[in-house]
C-alpha cells in the first residue's frame, strides 16, 4: 500500500474536505454563462422587442385578477435568454394579439 497525500485548500464550511478554486467560484461562471447566453440571445434579436401584444376585446380592460394571470405566465413561460420567440395565446391572452415591431420610420 502506497501511502496518500491529501492536500487541501481551505473550506469555510468543511473543515475534512478542501474547497476546489473552480467550486469556489462556480457561481461566478454561472452568471458569467448565463449573461453571455442572455447577451447573445439580445443579439440574435437586433437588440430590440420583436413586438408587443396588445388587449383587443371589445368589453374594455382586463381585469385585475386577468393581467395578474397574464402577467404571471407571461414571466413563467417567456422570461429569460431561453424564451426569444413571440409568446403562444391562451388564457387571457387568447384576446390579445401580437403587433411586430416595427424596422422603420412612422
Amino acid at each position: 500500500m502506497r501511502p496518500i497525500l491529501h492536500v487541501k485548500l481551505f473550506n469555510p464550511v468543511n473543515d475534512h474536505y478542501g474547497l476546489s478554486p473552480i467550486e469556489a467560484a462556480a457561481t461566478a461562471i454561472d452568471i458569467h454563462n448565463t449573461a453571455s447566453r442572455w447577451n447573445k440571445a439580445l443579439l440574435d434579436n437586433s437588440a430590440r422587442p420583436s413586438g408587443a401584444l396588445v388587449y383587443t376585446a371589445r368589453d374594455g380592460n382586463l381585469s385585475p385578477d386577468q393581467f395578474d394571470r397574464l402577467k404571471a405566465e407571461l414571466e413563467q413561460g417567456f422570461q429569460g435568454a431561453a424564451h426569444s420567440l413571440p409568446p403562444r395565446r391562451r388564457g387571457p391572452a387568447a384576446r390579445c394579439s401580437w403587433k411586430a415591431a416595427s424596422t422603420g420610420n412612422p
